[in-house]
């Protein structure tokens, strides 16, 4: 075990490690998404188990949505017609997700985690390409173009 000099004997760089991939990601979550691939194998080299891991995960950065919201505030005054209709599915989905997670085994929820881990950022990239091509992209980037001249 390696300790660093300034941590109390009880304490390695695991903690050192995960205090540094929290504060990270949570300043990834801020600026664009994401800290979860940050701060989720962290608490895993932690041995936390992968649930509580993921609970834990989601408790820690959900603090960061908060200022999302409040840096969309104007957008969402916009909108604000669709801010129940929303608000209720995410509660749906999210209490729904909650009981699957609590009903999932341990191990059964890892493999999941690598899968998407791994299939994540190829499904993100097929979406974008997917979006960039859609004929309300091409009418949006035609609508720029004609207001910069």
């Amino acid at each position: 075990m390696v300790l660093l000099p300034s941590l109390p004997s009880y304490m390695d760089w695991h903690w050192a490690w995960l205090t540094v991939a929290a504060f990270l990601a949570g300043v990834l979550n801020a600026v664009a998404g994401g800290g979860s691939f940050l701060l989720f194998p962290a608490m895993l080299s932690m041995k936390m188990l992968p649930v509580q891991a993921n609970a834990t995960n989601t408790v820690a950065l959900w603090p960061g949505q908060l200022t999302s919201v409040a840096a969309y505030r104007e957008d969402i005054r916009k909108n604000r017609r669709l801010v129940w209709p929303m608000g209720l599915a995410g509660l749906l989905g999210g209490t729904a997700g909650a009981l699957v997670l609590l009903n999932t085994p341990q191990l059964t929820f890892l493999h999941l985690c690598h899968g998407c881990c791994w299939w994540r950022p190829r499904f993100s990239r097929s979406a974008d390409r997917c979006r960039a091509g859609s004929p309300g992209a091409r009418v949006q980037s035609r609508a720029r173009a004609l207001r910069r001249d």
